[in-house]
């Protein structure tokens, strides 16, 4: 996450693990943009980023799904459940 969070692009991130029928688990990231950013090129971008900077096996292999919100408790934590039981697999 903090490594995706380094791109200017990007406004908020969550790094979830998602099955995978090969390799177990591998990260999913559920990205809020900035205002007036191509998806597409940002997309392209995060994950160009994440190949540049972390270990193989810490890659985005399941994926950048962009949102416009993510779900949060009261206190502002991200509520991952949530993004594994509506944004999962």
């Amino acid at each position: 996450e903090d490594v995706i969070l380094t791109h200017p692009s990007v406004k908020e991130v969550a790094v979830i693990g998602i099955e995978h029928p090969e390799s177990g688990q591998v990260p999913k990231a559920f990205v809020v943009l900035q205002d007036g950013v191509d998806e597409h090129l940002a997309i392209l971008g995060i994950k160009a980023l994440v190949n540049e900077k972390v270990a193989s096996t810490k890659q985005l292999r399941g994926g950048v799904v962009i949102c416009a919100e993510l779900p949060k408790t009261s206190s502002g934590k991200v509520k991952r459940s949530e993004l594994r039981k509506h944004f999962g697999p």
